[in-house]
């Protein structure tokens, strides 16, 4: 994604690894186990007005290690957002993903990360099982602590996770 605002140009790039095998060695550093892993990335790359080449703003890591049962990563499509809910001029970036390793019906771990600048909130939490249904299970999350001071964001990022959290077969 590509957009301008009072910080300068900026180019948001978010990718997946897909699956590969990793080694996870024992103890004595000689043994291991074959184990899956996938790895999560994205980068916000700004150019101010007075530069003339981008530099990077952030980068979100996450990875997933699983092995002999169902998992996946990813961001969930068409969720990520380019906001100025305070109207500064600064855009939010929020970036809504997914992560689960299971072997049954558990909800999978959900995260929406949201950057203003290089300030970083955040909502964590499971995503929800059986939407709609009386025995719907999961969707609670955690805040970020530095949200208590930016209610305007914390109800965007509320709305936003109601929005996201129900797997509905999806993963």
């Amino acid at each position: 994604l590509k957009w301008t605002d009072a910080l300068g140009d900026n180019i948001l790039i978010q990718t997946i690894t897909g699956h590969f095998n990793w080694k996870e060695y024992t103890e004595n550093k000689k043994d291991y186990t074959l184990q899956d892993k996938a790895e999560l990335y994205a980068y916000l790359f700004t150019k101010s007005k007075s530069a003339n080449k981008y530099t990077k703003t952030w980068r979100i890591y996450d990875y997933i290690e699983c092995y002999g049962v169902d998992w996946y990563i990813g961001f969930i499509p068409k969720a990520t957002t380019i906001t100025d809910i305070d109207q500064n001029n600064i855009s939010e970036v929020s970036i809504p993903y997914i992560s689960m390793c299971r072997g049954g019906m558990d909800p999978g771990n959900m995260k929406i990360l949201m950057y203003e600048n290089q300030t970083k909130y955040a909502l964590r939490g499971a995503t929800m099982i059986m939407c709609g249904n009386k025995n719907a299970y999961g969707g609670e999350y955690t805040k970020s602590k530095n949200l208590a001071h930016k209610p305007d964001f914390e109800k965007y990022l509320k709305e936003h996770w109601d929005r996201n959290k129900c797997e509905k077969g999806h993963y």
